[in-house]
């Protein structure tokens, strides 16, 4: 059902690219078009097969355990506490398990929609996002990164049209759902220094986290540094994984590049940002469940840093946008084609 969900995301994108009159209204029947076949996937999440995803069920049993116990609840840790209180808000206190597999989606799709409308971002967003690996994991798989990245993506939006104390706020908030939410704002933040700054600290940084014991009076670097080193022993797990997310966001920095081409140069303050974040993305994609994770927290934001430049250098980003949906359509067929795990389980079950 997805491959042909994505299949028909191709199409159009390919029909779009092979008109050479670019017009506003081949522009609109695209944005159309796309997003009848991407309601047509929301649609389908109301009959999501709680087995599709790796962790789905194991949220589909934390949350029953909350909406049995709610005042007992501690949670694994308290993101889950934090994030069920508020899905249960949005159920208007009903606590109704069978909600969850629409809820998860209707949040991160809806608010994603309004910063569109509200930031005036194209529509085509949506759907260049929620093609690729990535985000199909946010929407099916992880579930507290997915709501934390919302908030963050919204957080982002307010970050680039200068309006820091939103973008502190909403940055706060979205550290609620997930802890890693941390890093990835660390990450672009700190991005926006020379690479000539950013590098070497990342290096000194890494050196000092996890040979030394100079930071370890810092709350968390302890308990950081044994986690990672815990799960070293167990690359080749998660291997593919990394590798189609790390790939994704190189894939799309490629065509930004394309798209861009000669007038680069008058973006070169988002060409560091941009490449410090693909250098440091490329070193922590090679650490075991936890590469990934910070992958999926910057690919949303990569993806609207990149847009936002290009739609103000030459105002091809909806060429971009109709590229990279192209580009992760295809990712993301392949990887549901080839896994054996993706091809065994249905996306629906309607019974």
């Amino acid at each position: 059902m997805l491959i042909t969900i994505l299949a028909f995301y191709m199409c159009i994108q390919i029909g779009y690219l092979l008109l050479d009159n670019r017009t506003n209204n081949i522009k609109m029947m695209n944005t159309v078009l796309s997003l009848l076949v991407f309601s047509i996937y929301f649609i389908l999440f109301f009959f999501k097969n709680e087995k599709f995803g790796a962790d789905t069920l194991n949220y589909i049993t934390e949350f029953t355990n909350y909406c049995r116990f709610p005042a007992n609840y501690i949670g694994l840790d308290y993101t889950y506490l934090m994030i069920f209180k508020f899905i249960n808000l949005l159920m208007l206190g009903n606590c109704e398990v069978s909600w969850l597999m629409w809820i998860w989606p209707l949040f991160i799709i809806g608010l994603t929609i309004y910063l569109c409308m509200h930031f005036k971002i194209e529509m085509l967003y949506i759907i260049a996002l929620f093609s690729s690996f990535i985000g199909g994991e946010l929407l099916t798989n992880a579930m507290r990164q997915g709501f934390s990245l919302a908030i963050l993506m919204l957080a982002f939006c307010f970050y680039l049209n200068k309006k820091y104390v939103s973008f502190l706020f909403f940055s706060a908030l979205s550290l609620l759902f997930h802890q890693a939410s941390f890093l990835i704002i660390a990450i672009v933040i700190s991005s926006r220094f020379s690479y000539k700054i950013f590098m070497p600290g990342v290096f000194v940084s890494i050196y000092l986290a996890f040979f030394t014991s100079y930071l370890d009076f810092l709350p968390g670097v302890e308990g950081f540094r044994t986690s990672i080193l815990r799960y070293l022993p167990y690359s080749s797990d998660d291997f593919i994984v990394r590798l189609i997310s790390i790939l994704t966001l190189i894939i799309t920095y490629v065509v930004f590049l394309w798209v861009l081409r000669k007038e680069i140069f008058r973006s070169l303050k988002s060409l560091n940002t941009m490449n410090n974040i693909i250098c440091i993305c490329m070193i922590v994609s090679m650490v075991p469940y936890f590469g990934f994770r910070i992958v999926y927290g910057i690919y949303p934001l990569f993806l609207l840093l990149a847009y936002t430049e290009i739609k103000k250098i030459n105002g091809q980003s909806f060429l971009f946008l109709s590229i990279i949906t192209l580009i992760n359509s295809v990712i993301t067929i392949v990887w549901l084609s080839a896994s054996s795990y993706m091809r065994s389980i249905s996306f629906v079950n309607i019974t």
